[in-house]
């Protein structure tokens, strides 16, 4: 299974895959392919060949949330 983990902050895609300083530096975009798919260009994707793989990628995405009081 490959994945990419995003988050929506102020108003910017942000990969949950690279570390917060690349992370503002990166481009990404939603579009769509000949198929009518829709993925992200420019987002870090990762392999996963085992549930527990899967986990642990998606704890690494969640490590680099932001997470503040609003």
């Amino acid at each position: 299974v490959s994945a990419y983990m995003l988050e929506l902050y102020n108003d910017r895609l942000q990969d949950l895959f690279v570390s917060p300083a690349e992370a503002f530096s990166k481009r990404i975009e939603i579009k769509r392919d000949r198929k009518g798919l829709v993925f992200a260009q420019g987002a870090e994707t990762k392999e996963a060949a085992s549930a527990g793989e899967l986990f642990a990628l998606f704890e690494q995405g969640c490590a680099n949330r932001h997470i503040a009081a609003t």
